[in-house]
């Protein structure tokens, strides 16, 4: 079963930003940004409850090699 996903608008803004700023470092290391994003964000939607509540319903996923 698929979940959708809401990514708050603050959400969108942090990605923004770190988006902006790895692409100052490398457009490569931006454009793997993404791409790791969009892979978290399709994990999320298939496999939901494997990560942990953060806060009241909202879960996290750290996306490695990004701090």
């Amino acid at each position: 079963m698929k979940y959708s996903l809401v990514i708050l608008e603050s959400a969108h803004a942090d990605i923004a930003d770190a988006f902006d700023w790895y692409n100052m470092q490398s457009e490569f290391a931006a454009a793997y940004l993404i791409e790791k994003l969009e892979e978290a964000f399709i994990r999320i939607s298939e496999t939901l409850f494997i990560y942990q509540k953060v806060h009241r319903s909202f879960r996290q996923v750290v996306l490695k090699p990004f701090p």
